[in-house]
């Protein structure tokens, strides 16, 4: 595929990967070329690397994303404030299942 080049493609995972390790955002081209001179530094094959980080990313891929509607996302300062609020929901859920009266 690369016809010998040592290389890869930049994923989205590569993309987040690099994001994440120097919490900014990058470009695909920025990921790919800081990822290459990474790997030549830390004498491992760029595949190998690659590797690695899609399995890294397989592995924690979210599987239940849900886009809030703006109204209420403006309520959420983050992520962990949205989740905060829903396990209290489910806190209070459980909490309260018994003062509901289900039908035969």
């Amino acid at each position: 595929m690369f016809f010998g080049a040592q290389t890869t493609k930049p994923s989205v995972y590569i993309i987040k990967f690099v994001s994440d390790t120097l919490n900014r955002k990058v470009s695909d081209v920025e990921s790919l070329l800081l990822l290459e001179v990474a790997s030549e530094l830390a004498g491992l094959s760029v595949w190998a690397v690659d590797n690695f980080i899609w399995n890294r990313g397989a592995r924690h891929t979210v599987t239940n994303i849900v886009q809030l509607a703006p109204d209420v996302a403006a309520a959420f300062p983050n992520e962990e404030a949205v989740n905060e609020a829903l396990r209290f929901v489910l806190r209070i859920t459980d909490e309260t299942k018994h003062l509901v009266r289900h039908p035969d």
